[in-house]
């Protein structure tokens, strides 16, 4: 007998889903499935899709659970399942085909290897059903506890008999791992389970998946409660009693710890420390953890998926396992010919096995410029690198800009950077030329591979056959990509390799870039003859710069250019161009991806170009040679902050950055940004030609995002809606300011409407915010920014760039900045304490104060303010478009110039 049981909360979609795929279940078992459905919150729809499925309703249990907590829920199923086998599952779970029939089998096996039946754990799936990659064994076995060492099972993949859990109590003193704790106590206690090779069930939001969508990584709680309150005390527990540590303990810990980083990596910092005395406490029970962890594990010696680790992330793990008895040792392997890093009787990296990452390539001034980096795991003193081509050396320059790898926010590794630049009178000498690189340590020199690294790189690393042509040379990876090979071109050689590579793609299944590499061949001729100018804003919002950029455009009447902009039609903002009489390219359709890859001028406003173009990074991967545009940033927030990450002139090979103020030059002029003097432009930006007020008495209320809360993005669409927003700060913040009485009632009485303007990327949360009366929460999705902008008197932001459309108006900002809710980003070129336009206020009732003294003298600006606001900006004109066309003219003129 399997019984099911959920505790069920929050009124949703997702338990249907989930009963959708047990109700197939019945059909093969029957009465031997019954399901228990704890009600937390009353559901309607759940009521009304029993009664449409009467197979399924009989077998199911309504259970009221008011006031309930999930876990009381599973404890009052401990008593109330008498006999057979119980699982718990999560609303949103998915069980794949067939999974309890062959989990029943297995059960009628008497086979001495299978022996052990009390624990089953079952494969933990992907959506559509496919295995997660991990270390599993070869078919269904027990599993001893001295040899699980790839971590604990997830509690909602253990199928547990029943009589295992009668008595037993959820430990109360914790809040995250409270179900992971009595999974682990079973386990240690039974000292084995039987894991099933089958099918596998995928459960929504949980860590083990390491994906960045766990909701949970954005509480302190759950990181210092995993390691503090469970790991630890079991760990120093068996160190005072003289016991070995279960290897699965240790297991677990590494994957807990693995996760925690992973999920705070770079972009991806949860901001769950608020301060670096926090950070501090966690490194430190980090440490506590990891010395009670063997090193096999954190080296993954076994080479299992669980515990793949950088080397950058290896090395830092045992710098802080170590402190300063870290040693690390060179020693010159023989049998590889390579230089090898180790710490003791292990080894930590295989130098001959780093690559060189190109991470640019191009032909500028008759030369093939290459930009490119490699891993820091050796200090650059201990070693030379060097590039030769056709065995001769060629210069490296060593250069400083953005490589850095974060976790927390905190640098742990920074890539060495280089860049080498090959005269093109240099390579015509010859038919074929070869460029090698390789590192010399301690007088052994070591060959190393080569490998593209972003698409910028222009040789694709996924598919087999890949090269870039460009000024006359076609360009390759060597066999075994130990370097690139550089041919001129001749008109039959080059057909030969697309024919090559074609065949590649389609032995790779890559259907959809064949095809549109076909249509690419035979358009060519024609819309390679087009002077194409794109642009965009999200794919599913306009009225930014991109659209006043385009509309800008058309309205030059210049015959010479094609201007388009790209939005995805399922969007109002799509109509609305329409029916103003503009034809904007529709995202994803097979003429936007051609236009997008003959472009010769992209002129973005956000920041990874694969992205916009219409095709998923695995299909433009294998096109990125194609795409040779000019690419200018038009941007969409001022780059005021330490964005150095995405903002970098590499990222996306900006040739220009236009900007509105003289405190964005210095900003982007930092060397970390990599940025020639004359790519940096003072012309305003397009969307500030549209910014005259009108006053219409609202108070505009309208906050950034946070990447550490936003689930992640659907490719060009608003990003789906989901349950936990309600849980955060973020959420709880904002709905409390929204329907405060003191704040609504001095806007009544003063004669002001109070909007709260979404953020496009939190727009599906819009259902979840609960107003005052009178007061107007809007979507970002179909809004018209400049009007809303032009009609507000005073806006409230937290660090939001449109907090710089309404200064360029001269009109009051005030500034939310309540501690529990961080930046995802850093300041870089503007000080809010020095620089802002307005109060910042920290609390609520600050806040509510502060916005009433405003309304009560009709939201005038103070003289100190509006002076800040007038030394920020380089231009009031409204004449950004008109700057920024003339600049991309003659940039545009001096490159046709130079190719004549």
């Amino acid at each position: 007998m399997f019984n099911i049981v959920i505790a069920h909360k929050d009124n949703n979609q997702a338990i249907i889903k989930t009963l959708n795929r047990l109700s197939h279940q019945l059909k093969s078992l029957g009465d031997k499935i019954k399901i228990y459905i704890y009600e937390i919150d009353f559901d309607r729809e759940l009521h009304d899709f029993l009664d449409t499925d009467v197979e399924l309703s009989k077998r199911v249990e309504i259970i009221s659970a008011e006031d309930m907590k999930v876990t009381e829920c599973y404890e009052k199923s401990f008593n109330l399942i008498e006999e057979g086998y119980v699982q718990f599952m999560k609303s949103g779970s998915l069980v794949s085909p067939g999974l309890y029939r062959k989990v029943e089998e297995l059960l009628t096996k008497e086979e001495e290897e299978l022996s052990y039946k009390d624990i089953i754990i079952i494969p933990e799936v992907k959506k559509k059903g496919t295995a997660l990659k991990g270390w599993k064994p070869k078919a269904s076995r027990i599993l001893m506890v001295e040899e699980i060492d790839y971590g604990l099972p997830y509690f909602y993949n253990s199928i547990i008999n029943i009589s295992l859990l009668k008595g037993r109590t959820f430990d109360s003193n914790l809040k995250h791992f409270t179900r992971d704790k009595l999974l682990l106590d079973l386990i240690l206690q039974e000292e084995k389970y039987l894991y099933f090779k089958g099918p596998g069930i995928y459960t929504p939001d949980v860590w083990t998946r390491n994906d960045g969508s766990f909701s949970g990584a954005s509480n302190k709680g759950w990181y210092i409660e995993g390691l503090k309150e469970l790991l630890l005390p079991i760990m120093e527990g068996c160190n005072s009693k003289g016991k070995d540590i279960p290897r699965l303990v240790q297991g677990y810990a590494f994957n807990l710890i693995l996760a925690q980083f992973n999920l705070n990596i770079n972009t991806k910092d949860k901001h769950a420390f608020s301060s670096n005395k926090e950070l501090e406490e966690y490194e430190k029970l980090c440490r506590r953890t990891l010395i009670n962890i063997d090193d096999s594990i954190i080296l993954n010696i076994e080479g299992k998926a669980e515990y793949t680790a950088t080397n950058p992330l290896k090395i830092a793990f045992l710098r802080l396992k170590y402190g300063k008895d870290f040693k690390a040792q060179y020693v010159y392997s023989q049998p590889n010919k390579s230089v090898l890093l180790t710490m003791g009787e292990y080894a930590i990296a295989d130098f001959a096995v780093q690559k060189v990452y190109i991470d640019l390539m191009e032909f500028r001034e008759d030369k093939l410029i290459i930009e490119a980096s490699i891993a820091g795991l050796i200090p650059k003193e201990e070693y030379s690198l060097v590039a030769s081509l056709n065995g001769i050396e060629i210069p490296i320059e060593e250069t400083y800009r953005y490589a850095h790898t974060k976790y927390f926010g905190v640098s742990v590794h920074k890539r060495y950077t280089f860049k080498i630049a090959i005269p093109k009178e240099e390579m015509e000498k010859r038919q074929n030329n070869k460029l090698i690189f390789s590192a010399v340590i301690n007088n052994f020199e070591v060959p190393l591979k080569v490998e593209g690294g972003r698409y910028t790189s222009k040789i694709p690393n996924t598919v087999p056959k890949g090269y870039w042509y460009s000024n006359g040379f076609l360009i390759i990876y060597r066999k075994k990509k130990s370097g690139l090979l550089i041919q001129r071109r001749t008109v039959l050689g080059h057909i030969k390799k697309e024919i090559n590579y074609l065949a590649s793609l389609m032995k790779k299944k890559k259907r959809s870039a064949t095809l549109i590499r076909v249509c690419y061949w035979l358009t060519r001729p024609w819309l390679s003859r087009k002077n194409l100018w794109i642009t965009f804003d999200k794919m599913y919002k306009g009225g930014d710069c991109g659209e006043y950029f385009y509309k800008y455009l058309i309205s030059t009447n210049n015959t010479s250019i094609e201007p388009h902009y790209i939005i995805n039609y399922d969007y109002p903002d799509a109509d609305r161009l329409i029916k103003e009489g503009y034809k904007p390219l529709r995202y994803r359709s097979l003429k936007q991806r051609l236009y997008f890859l003959n472009s010769s001028i992209v002129a973005t406003t956000h920041a990874n170009l694969p992205a916009f173009s219409g095709m998923i990074p695995a299909c433009f991967s294998c096109l990125q040679d194609l795409f040779n545009a000019e690419v200018v940033c038009i941007q969409h927030g001022l780059a005021v902050q330490q964005l150095a990450h995405n903002n970098n002139q590499l990222y996306d090979n900006l040739k220009r950055f236009y900007c509105a103020s003289p405190r964005e030059i210095e900003n982007l002029s930092k060397p970390i940004y990599y940025f020639p003097e004359d790519y940096l432009k003072l012309t305003g930006i397009p969307r500030f030609d549209g910014l005259k007020s009108d006053d219409k008495k609202q108070i505009l209320i309208t906050p950034t995002w946070r990447n550490y809360i936003a689930v992640p993005a659907s490719l060009g669409n608003v990003r789906p809606y989901t349950e936990t927003f309600k849980e955060t700060d973020y959420f709880k913040i904002y709905n409390n300011l929204i329907s405060d009485e003191r704040l609504i009632a001095a806007a009544k009485k003063n004669g002001y409407k109070i909007i709260y303007l979404l953020h496009p990327t939190i727009s599906s949360q819009i259902s979840d915010y609960q107003p005052g009366e009178g007061v107007e929460v809007r979507s970002a999705v179909g809004v018209n920014y400049e009007e809303i902008l032009k009609e507000s008197s005073l806006m409230v932001t937290d660090y939001s760039g449109v907090q710089f459309d309404f200064a360029y108006m001269r009109k009051p900002v005030v500034y939310y900045h309540p501690p529990k809710l961080p930046p995802h980003y850093s300041e870089g070129g503007f000080f809010y304490d020095t620089m802002g336009f307005g109060e910042i206020c920290t609390d609520h009732e600050e806040l509510v104060s502060t916005l009433i003294s405003y309304m009560e003298r009709q939201c005038s600006i103070d003289s100190f303010y509006k002076k800040r606001e007038d030394d920020f900006f380089a231009f009031e004109d409204l004449n950004s478009c008109q700057r920024i066309y003339h600049d991309l003219v003659e940039y545009q003129n001096s490159l046709n110039n130079k190719i004549q």
